[in-house]
Parts: C-alpha cells; sequence; structure tokens
C-alpha cells in the first residue's frame, strides 16, 4: 500500500515539473470580446499542446468623427454641424454654419426675395423684414396685429430712441419686445434720451408706459453714470447676457431680471433700485472703484422684493472700507431679500451690521435671508 501511494507521489511530481517546464505553442487566437469605441476588447489565445489559455487587451477604437449638418442654416438663422461618430453614432463637438443670403444677379435672394442693398443698410430685421433703422422696426408694430417681436439689431451701435415718442402712445402695454445683439463686445444699444423727468432736470428717462422689454446678448448703456437716468414706467424689462453701463435708477414698475450680466464701473452705485417691484440678479458680475453696487432708495416709501444669486462684487479700490456693502438699503425702502448659491466678495466693505451682504440705516421692517437663513432681523 505504501509502495502504491508513493508511486502516485511520485508520477505526480514528474507531471507537475513538466508542466512547467513546458512551452506553450500559441495559436493565432480568438477574439472573445470585440473592442469598441470606449470600452477595450480581448484576445484569447489557446496553447495548441496543453489548452492552456492567455488574454490581451484589444485597445478601444476611439470614435471616428464627421461633421454632419444637424440643423441647417437659413437666410437670418445659423446653422449647426455636429461631429457624429461612424461606428457607434456619438456626438461631438458643434460648430455653426453662418447664416447668408443666396442673392441672384439683380441682388435679391433666392429663398428669401430680401433686396442686398436693404440687408447692407439695415439697423434691425423682424423675421426677414429688414428697417434702415431700430426706431423704425418699432414703429412697423404699431397697426401690427400682435405686437410681440423680436428685434435683431444688425449694427454694432444704435440708439433706441424715447420709446413712447416712438410709438406716440402713453399706453404701450400691449408691446412685448426682445432686442437681440450679437454679444455685448459687438453690439451696443444706447437708452439715454434726451427727456427729463421733473423735478430732475438734466437726468434723462427713456419712458416705456406700459411696454415689457428684454435685451439679450448686448451691452446697454443706460447714461453717463449720473442720478435718475433708466426707463420710466416699464412694464417689466429683462437683461441676459448683458453689459451694463452708466448708472440706471428707474426700473418701471413690476418685474426686473439680470442673468449673466456684468455691471461696469461707473464711478457711482451699480444700481439705484429707485422703482421696480421685484428684483432678480443670477449670475451678475459687480465691479466699483468705489466699491458701491445696489443701492435701493427713494424720497419715498417703497417695498421690494430682491434676489441675489450666484453673484460677485469686487471693490477694485484697495482701500475696502471707502465703499459699501453689495446692498446698501435706504430708510424708506423696505426689503425682502434673498442671497442664494455662491456669493462671492473682493474687497468689498463690511457693513454697520458686522456683514458683506447688506447694511441698513436702520431698522425699517426689511428682512434677509441669505440661503434660506434669516440673518437680519435675528430670529
Amino acid at each position: 500500500m505504501k509502495k502504491n501511494v508513493l508511486f502516485v507521489v511520485l508520477m505526480l511530481a514528474l507531471v507537475l515539473v513538466g508542466c512547467a517546464e513546458h512551452e506553450h505553442v500559441w495559436n493565432e487566437g480568438e477574439i472573445s470580446k470585440d473592442a469598441s469605441c470606449t470600452e477595450v476588447g480581448e484576445m484569447t489565445y489557446t496553447c495548441e499542446t496543453c489548452k492552456a489559455t492567455r488574454t490581451e487587451v484589444i485597445p478601444a477604437m476611439g470614435h471616428s468623427y464627421e461633421f454632419e449638418v444637424t440643423t441647417p442654416a437659413t437666410c437670418i438663422e445659423d446653422g449647426v454641424e455636429t461631429e457624429i461618430c461612424s461606428r457607434c453614432s456619438a456626438k461631438g463637438k458643434t460648430r455653426s454654419i453662418v447664416a447668408a443670403h443666396k442673392y441672384d444677379s439683380n441682388g435679391e435672394c433666392t429663398v428669401c426675395h430680401a433686396k442686398k442693398d436693404d440687408v447692407d443698410k439695415a439697423e434691425a430685421r423682424i423675421g426677414t423684414k429688414y428697417f434702415d433703422t431700430l426706431t423704425g422696426a418699432i414703429k412697423s408694430l404699431k397697426d401690427a396685429e400682435s405686437k410681440t417681436a423680436e428685434i435683431v439689431v444688425l449694427k454694432n451701435s444704435v440708439k433706441l430712441e424715447n420709446f413712447s415718442t416712438i410709438t406716440g402712445s402713453n399706453d404701450n402695454s400691449a408691446y412685448d419686445i426682445t432686442f437681440v445683439g450679437n454679444g455685448k463686445e459687438k453690439t451696443t444699444i444706447d437708452i439715454s434720451t434726451d427727456l427729463t423727468m421733473p423735478p430732475y432736470e438734466g437726468n434723462h428717462i427713456n419712458y416705456i408706459e406700459g411696454a415689457n422689454l428684454a435685451f439679450k446678448d448686448m451691452t446697454v448703456v443706460i447714461g453717463d453714470g449720473s442720478n435718475y437716468q433708466g426707463f420710466a414706467r416699464a412694464g417689466s424689462l429683462e437683461f441676459d447676457g448683458c453689459a451694463i453701463v452708466g448708472m440706471g435708477a428707474h426700473w418701471g414698475n413690476g418685474d426686473v431680471i439680470f442673468k449673466g450680466c456684468e455691471f461696469k464701473d461707473n464711478g457711482n452705485y451699480s444700481l439705484w433700485l429707485y422703482t421696480g417691484k421685484n428684483y432678480v440678479f443670477e449670475n451678475c458680475s459687480f465691479i466699483s472703484s468705489v466699491g458701491k453696487f445696489l443701492h435701493p432708495y427713494t424720497e419715498r416709501p417703497l417695498s421690494l422684493t430682491i434676489t441675489v444669486k450666484n453673484c460677485s462684487f469686487e471693490n477694485t479700490n484697495e482701500a475696502a472700507e471707502s465703499g459699501k456693502p453689495a446692498l446698501n438699503i435706504k430708510t424708506k425702502v423696505v426689503c425682502n431679500v434673498s442671497f442664494e448659491g455662491s456669493i462671492e466678495f473682493k474687497n468689498v466693505a463690511t457693513g454697520a451690521q458686522g456683514s458683506k451682504y447688506f447694511q441698513l440705516e436702520s431698522n425699517n421692517g426689511s428682512i434677509i435671508k441669505i440661503n434660506g437663513v434669516q440673518i437680519y432681523p435675528e430670529v
């Protein structure tokens, strides 16, 4: 019995030694897992002698992109080309197809029939209709069935004359207009006028009289930074992706919304909140050489709701004490304020309440919250 066991052990040892010394003869291999654009594959090789296997990684192929037109361009609207992978249809980068008219020998677009001369000299357009002046574009809406329109500003610099003078009406509540630029670096609209609002002589006001106006992707010139300029009696105002130059004070009677706006230094407050109802500042930046930013102020009682979300305030003057906190509220203005998200301060003064967020002359009933937590008055 012992001899048999010894024999088995010796034979097993010989087999193991033989396997250890065996040189595999690998076949050409077989793909056991296909590689894709983003995932590696596997190639499996089998030893022709002992049938042992081994695997090697097949690298991911990566996308094979080609640009395809995903949104055709028209005469007035850019199109889009998108990278599409020929293997898996994944989408990559996009690029614009520039809108362009297709003129015949007579200078008329074969698609929309616009005249080349009209297009070249136009200051604005509504749809495919071109206007020599921005004023002309607004006047075209006077007798239109709908006074809701998107007016595209075509020139680098235009002037918005006094709105009520253009329409010839003291009730412009039916007007709902969005002025669209080509970026704040390329398009500037000047809204200041020669009209004044007594008793503030010398302070120019653009009378809107109930209209709802929006400005998108442009620089908006409010004035020279002096007091009481802006939009008188607007229904609502919205600014999206704009640079604001000068200090506005009048903002109508309704909602005033700033999204992704940059308030340029004007040597005074970035903004006076002298009129209005509900203010929203979202993803905005305020830059001031005198450290003054938002200033709710009137000589009469006023109630405002103010939301400041993901905004930054920067005083470029090294002496932070020379300025004010982000929000400087005068006594007669009662504010319900909410700071939300990330609020950044750079060299901004601390107010009387020990906060860079706000300063109050006295307890006037205002409420200040930061991310839902009431910090003033203390609860």
